[in-house]
């Protein structure tokens, strides 16, 4: 699409090829015009997130113009955009970024040479970036400070800020099963969702067992909490999980008790 009048946007790819980005330019501005050794300073300029160029007046001058630059500035072959009737009717600027200011070339509507332009910069506008944060919410206003970044202000639950970034929570459990997502509200955290056998509890410690008489039974063998004997003292033995007492019988004789 050709620019049709001023005030009208070249297509995206025109403004990269000249590495115009309105949004880099938008803030305010204070302007110098120079003609010879005269200095003119205007009021304030306020460039906006699209591109238009507003005076003091707030009344919409112009607007940034890509569209053949070369044919309307041969005169500054290193315009990127230019404006028209920016302060005033009649007036026309050849216009290029110079570090954070707008400098340029300042015309009659004839063409004829005005005197050199610089606009500037006092504040930048940075409620033009539109951020971007997928896994919690995004940045804006001036945490904002580059347009199409990845800046969170928070994370969603299961996610942490790493960096500018929301990236998921990492649990660990040695003798389970740790939980994802919303579950492991903590990075780093020792949380699990399930234990491994002769395990128990929120971060699977060993299962604990008594055994009165006895050594207690441990690891899978001991369900937490119950009365579980591995081995047993002399005089007693194993009957399923309890020491129970040994029980003789003699013939012919007394038998003897063993505790």
């Amino acid at each position: 699409m050709m620019v049709r009048s001023h005030g009208q946007l070249e297509p995206a790819a025109g403004r990269e090829a000249l590495g115009v980005n309105p949004k880099s330019m938008a803030g305010t501005y204070t302007v110098w015009y120079r003609r010879g050794i005269e200095n003119q300073r205007t009021a304030k300029l306020t460039v906006g997130c699209d591109g238009s160029f507003r005076h003091d007046n707030n009344a919409v001058n112009d607007r940034i113009n890509t569209g053949n630059v070369r044919g309307q500035c041969p005169r500054d072959p290193h315009a990127q955009f230019f404006i028209l009737n920016t302060y005033g009717a009649g007036k026309f600027e050849c216009l290029r970024q110079s570090g954070a200011n707008i400098i340029g070339t300042h015309f009659l509507a004839d063409r004829t040479l005005y005197g050199t332009i610089e606009y500037t910069r006092a504040s930048t506008n940075h409620n033009c970036n539109q951020c971007k944060c997928p896994h919690g919410t995004v940045a804006s206003g001036a945490s904002c400070n580059r347009d199409g970044a990845t800046i969170c202000s928070a994370c969603n639950a299961g996610f942490y800020k790493q960096g500018t970034s929301c990236a998921p929570n990492v649990c660990k459990c040695p003798h389970g099963t740790a939980p994802t997502g919303a579950s492991c509200n903590n990075n780093g955290a020792t949380i699990c969702k399930s234990c491994k056998a002769g395990f128990h509890g929120s971060s699977c410690i060993p299962n604990a067992c008594t055994c009165e008489h006895g050594t207690a039974a441990t690891g899978a063998a001991c369900k937490h909490g119950a009365r579980s004997c591995a081995a047993c003292k002399d005089g007693r033995h194993l009957n399923e999980t309890a020491c129970m007492l040994n029980i003789c019988t003699c013939e012919n004789g007394d038998v003897g008790l063993s505790l």
